[in-house]
């Protein structure tokens, strides 16, 4: 199984953090199977990609007491074997790890990536 983390402070951040999230993964193709305000789950739509292939996104909002910046930990899987290094889930993961990035809506830094 192929799996991806990435771990992001954002800075300059609205009280919509997790709405701007949401967005972020509903424009980068994902359905959302589950919102909370610290927790998001989606899959990819299926049709661009073997169904074996799809990904999942996790990720997990931790705002701290406060409030000056909130910590934003992405995981993104797959099903495949990650036998090649430029495989379907690493190429999802560094998409959205650069939407992320450059999001307008805050001002993001990574602080950790696997």
């Amino acid at each position: 199984m192929a799996r991806y983390t990435a771990t992001f402070s954002i800075v300059n951040h609205s009280d919509h953090a997790y709405q701007t999230a949401c967005n972020l993964l509903k424009q980068s193709g994902f359905r959302l199977l589950h919102e909370s305000q610290d927790y998001i789950m989606g899959t990819e739509k299926p049709g661009r990609v073997k169904f074996s292939l799809l990904t999942t996104a996790e990720i997990l909002i931790e705002v701290p007491h406060n409030h000056s910046s909130l910590t934003l930990e992405m995981l993104v899987k797959n099903e495949e074997l990650p036998l090649n290094a430029n495989n379907h889930c690493k190429q999802v993961f560094d998409h959205l790890q650069s939407v992320f990035l450059e999001c307008c809506e805050w001002s993001a830094s990574l602080t950790a990536s696997h």
